[in-house]
């Protein structure tokens, strides 16, 4: 199920504030839903920004965070994590890669695992979020509680084997198999409720 929102009022729901907005987002987030986000100029097509963002062009919303919460900071800081496809081209603004803001606060950047690198991956406010992006849209779809062995391809021959032992305890002993198996994900129609507040990720 796809649910489009547009950043002045979610669709198919009471919440029309930005606050309420950024909850949704982060609930979705902490689902580990597929997130994507865009904005339109006039006239269309894709047209880079003095910013660094290209208009016209859908981003992936590779993580929402409220960083800082348990630092003693007040209600934290919002922030987006966002990549282009294209792997090039990044937001120059604040909390862009090698911004001033990582450099005033670093417990926030190893909080959230900040790296600068020209992946066309980076962060930015949720302000400036709203400021830029016109909607967002999302699959209320997840893979976070789906079956699987990660068979630990970087760890050579051990790998599988590591795997497999760990596969079989989590589905067995943590009964992770009866609980995918019948209280799965299911798609709705309605829109996720705001996440609470021990929700940071």
């Amino acid at each position: 199920m796809n649910h489009w929102f547009g950043l002045s009022k979610v669709q198919g729901s009471d919440i029309d504030d930005e606050d309420g907005f950024f909850q949704v987002m982060l609930k979705y987030s902490h689902k580990e839903s597929l997130i994507g986000a865009f904005f339109h100029i006039k006239g269309g097509g894709e047209v880079k920004q003095n910013d660094g963002l290209v208009a016209g062009h859908l981003y992936s919303v590779l993580d929402v965070r409220r960083a800082g919460t348990m630092l003693g900071m007040g209600n934290g800081y919002k922030l987006i994590k966002l990549r282009n496809p294209w792997a090039s081209g990044e937001w120059k603004g604040r909390w862009s890669d090698g911004s001033e803001e990582w450099k005033k606060h670093p417990t926030i950047a190893h909080e959230v695992n900040y790296s600068d690198a020209n992946d066309g991956s980076f962060w930015m406010s949720f302000d400036d979020f709203t400021g830029k992006f016109t909607a967002v849209e999302i699959c209320d779809r997840t893979t976070k509680n789906d079956l699987c062995l990660d068979i630990g391809e970087g760890d050579g021959c051990f790998g599988p084997t590591a795997g497999c032992v760990s596969g079989c305890a989590a589905y067995w002993c943590l009964c992770r198999g009866a609980r995918t198996i019948y209280f799965g994900n299911a798609t709705s129609d309605k829109t996720e409720t705001k996440a609470g507040c021990c929700v940071t990720k």
